[in-house]
């Protein structure tokens, strides 16, 4: 795998004697066959960021820079075998396997719609315990006061980026009644990346008063 696909390039564009941050847009300097920098900045600005992700096994061209992390599932599942080669291990826990592993549960917990809570239940406990008994569960108050707002950061500045980098986006507008009679409005952005794919982005979803 080249230098510009490894991992590391899906979360920097590379520059001239530089890269660029797609998250809060810091350039870093960058030498040649080195990416040290690039990788100790994602690490110590960036940790609920999992620097593995999907890429394709024989094409040459660039990854899309353009999916959000939260919303794409599949990168999970990537994540997941780097997982298993930290767990076939009998050496202690890394503290990037621990990241990445808290990253993979911050995602279940999102797109799942589960509440943090879950953390505190014994059975879920035991489970997790069994697949890897050095692995230690976040706190629910380390869940909902450090580790969701720093992926919510993290993505917003992805989003923003996206949208900026893109020439043309189009708006929609939704407005519903739930069955408890509350109304809500919700506004999405829609744009074609680098690979002619359609990607949206839902940019507000709020409640309201006014009769529509």
């Amino acid at each position: 795998m080249s230098q510009t696909t490894s991992d590391i390039w899906q979360h920097f564009t590379k520059s001239e004697g530089g890269a660029k941050s797609r998250y809060c847009s810091q350039m870093l300097s960058h030498n040649r066959g080195s990416t040290s920098n690039t990788k100790r900045h994602l690490e110590r600005k960036h940790p609920t960021v999992p620097l593995y992700r999907n890429m394709p096994s024989t094409s040459g061209t660039q990854p899309d820079p353009d999916t959000p992390i939260v919303a794409d599932s599949d990168k999970a599942d990537n994540s997941q075998g780097k997982i298993a080669c930290y767990f076939s291990s009998n050496k202690p826990l890394s503290s990037e396997a621990k990241k990445l592993t808290d990253s993979l549960l911050l995602l279940m917990i999102c797109k799942e719609y589960r509440p943090f809570s879950i953390v505190e239940d014994e059975y879920f406990a035991r489970f997790v315990k069994s697949l890897n008994p050095k692995y230690v569960l976040p706190t629910r108050k380390t869940l909902s006061n450090a580790s969701l707002p720093a992926l919510y950061n993290d993505t917003f500045e992805l989003v923003k980026s996206n949208l900026k980098n893109s020439s043309t986006v189009s708006l929609t507008a939704d407005c519903w009644t739930n069955i408890n009679q509350l109304s809500f409005c919700a506004v999405t952005a829609h744009f074609m990346n680098y690979n002619n794919e359609l990607c949206s982005h839902l940019l507000e979803c709020s409640e309201f008063s006014v009769r529509h």
